[in-house]
């Protein structure tokens, strides 16, 4: 059996690339599989959750190729290189790929989960007017979240101007609002706030789960809670 892996400088090669791509290292996974072109040639493939990868791959005369998954418009693609710096190219490559997918938030899973919340808020009839207890409450509660957002993000300047306003906004509310309407409101909100600061698909379901915690009690603590 050829053993074709990278060698421990090429893989370090590899780590550099991607450190410098700002993508968090520790969920990488470095295996060694069989050429899908050649079975008694062993290769080397770093994968990452949800199915990404890149393959290192040898011909036989020992030329590089490859692939991997995501590419720029694609779900995975084939990379023929030739020569080691080539390949270390389409790794570059790579990284702007995987960057961009891993932190674009998933609108539509957000969509889902926040027409899901709403749904629950339209189970109940009542959209009584807060009262001034329930609006002190709120507020400590918003300012729970607004410091769960600020320990959990690196906001810049323009980012916690949108969650000081728009929470700002969300207090005032629960003085003139029925409570329906203000859990309606709220879900509004938070969207507002994920799609703003292109939250990442687990970092929006982060915030609705801690905006359950929080919010819970206004509706016996069965909505603002996403599976």
């Amino acid at each position: 059996m050829a053993d074709k892996t990278l060698l421990r400088s090429q893989k370090n090669e590899v780590f550099r690339l991607l450190d410098d791509a700002g993508i968090d290292l520790r969920r990488f996974t470095w295996n060694q599989i069989y050429s899908p072109d050649n079975a008694s040639r062993l290769v080397s493939r770093l994968e990452y959750p949800d199915s990404f990868f890149f393959l290192f791959d040898r011909g036989g005369d020992n030329s590089y190729y490859g692939g991997f998954s995501p590419a720029e418009y694609e779900r995975a693609v084939g990379v023929t290189a030739g020569t080691w710096p080539k390949l270390l190219d389409a790794v570059q490559r790579w990284a702007v790929c995987l960057k961009r997918e891993l932190e674009e938030p998933d609108l539509w899973a957000t969509i889902s989960e926040e027409k899901k919340l709403a749904e629950g808020a339209s189970e109940g009839n009542d959209n009584s007017p807060l009262s001034p207890n329930e609006q002190q409450r709120l507020a400590q509660n918003i300012d729970e979240i607004k410091e769960f957002l600020a320990h959990t993000f690196a906001l810049n300047q323009e980012q916690a101007k949108l969650v000081n306003d728009r929470f700002r906004y969300l207090t005032e509310a629960s003085a003139r609002m029925g409570r329906k309407d203000w859990i309606n409101l709220s879900l509004s909100v938070l969207m507002t706030i994920i799609i703003g600061l292109a939250m990442p698909p687990e970092a929006s379901r982060e915030l609705l789960r801690f905006a359950g915690q929080v919010f819970g009690w206004l509706i016996s603590g069965q909505l603002f809670l996403p599976e």
